[in-house]
């Protein structure tokens, strides 16, 4: 029999400690965890000892449903982004799951993506999203007005080869996986480019070599 948490939003039956692939995982201030079960399109909440809160969403493409959620960030209010891949946009919802607002289509526009994933906000509340298929790094004010991007195809300094995630220091330092350049680039929340590091590599050990191709 399926089971439903009740303060589930949705339709969807919730088993519990259950899923079927999760790709994000971000923890609010209270210390509730937020898990990104993408190929459920849900939004999954739990305390810090892991008992079952809520469920958020459902699978489809009207504001508050997810299609294939990519990322996840919690503010320090408690609402919370979403980043969906194949509806190309971002939701922003309250800690109770209700949808605040939406932005993004698919395009190579200003306010446009093309397979966004990695999100994070910085200090200010100010949002960053990796544009794996734009090449770039498009940073929002908090309700979703465009601010800026950087970034193009390429392997120089500051340009991406499909950027998967972005993380903040506490000093607002950007920090990008590109991914198909094999390296990290650091910017200042302007996008200007500070430094980089990593190249195409595999494990090694003492004993044992290990070479990851999933």
């Amino acid at each position: 029999m399926a089971q439903f948490y009740e303060s589930s939003i949705g339709i969807n039956p919730i088993p519990t400690n259950q899923f079927r692939y999760i790709d994000d995982i971000d923890v609010d201030q209270q210390g509730n965890i937020y898990v990104v079960d993408s190929w459920s399109c849900v939004i999954k909440k739990f305390n810090s000892a892991g008992t079952p809160i809520a469920q958020f969403s459902e699978p489809g493409d009207e504001d508050g449903q997810l299609r294939n959620p990519a990322s996840i960030a919690v503010a320090s209010n408690g609402d919370f982004y979403v980043v969906e891949r194949w509806n190309h946009r971002v939701q922003k919802f309250n800690s109770s799951g209700q949808f605040i607002t939406k932005w993004g289509s698919y395009g190579t526009g200003t306010n446009q993506f093309q397979y966004p994933d990695g999100i994070a906000i910085d200090s200010e509340g100010n949002v960053y999203i990796a544009d794996v298929n734009n090449h770039r790094v498009s940073k929002f004010n908090s309700s979703g007005t465009f601010l800026a991007n950087w970034g193009s195809f390429g392997s120089t300094d500051g340009q991406f080869n499909h950027p998967t995630d972005v993380s903040i220091d506490n000093q607002n330092n950007i920090y990008v996986a590109d991914s198909q350049n094999h390296r990290i680039q650091k910017f200042n929340n302007s996008g200007q480019f500070i430094s980089k590091w990593g190249l195409l590599g595999q494990a090694i050990t003492s004993s044992k070599t290990f070479i990851c191709s999933c």
